[in-house]
């Protein structure tokens, strides 16, 4: 499959695979406090094929992402949304991994509607 990445400006660092996942990264430093929910901007946008989907997920001691669905017509800005479940803010510096990306197919299956 292919699929593109578009960088909003130079400073964003290009995503890199990393054992089946893109690793993408954050474009300016963000500090998440304990039991609060933060956006990450990655400063990049995606295009891929009809029949795939990306998810988004990122996983640590205190960090989770929150809604990670990227369907294949969505041509915004890739944005990461963090939860801190800990009890410590947690800094995520410039450049720094924030989550990994996959790619999944999508696989229809005729549904019928029973009244």
């Amino acid at each position: 499959m292919k699929f593109k990445i578009l960088r909003a400006c130079p400073e964003v660092k290009p995503i890199k695979l990393v054992n089946g996942e893109y690793e993408i990264y954050a474009l300016e430093e963000i500090t998440i406090h304990p039991d609060t929910q933060n956006k990450v901007k990655t400063g990049i946008r995606m295009e891929f094929n009809e029949n795939y989907f990306a998810f988004i997920n990122y996983e640590n001691d205190s960090l989770q992402t929150l809604a990670g669905v990227v369907d294949s017509d969505y041509r915004g800005e890739i944005i990461v949304m963090l939860y801190n479940f800990g009890d410590k803010p947690v800094t995520i510096r410039k450049n720094e991994k924030c989550a990994n990306i996959t790619f999944h197919a999508i696989k229809h299956k005729l549904m019928v509607e029973i009244f």
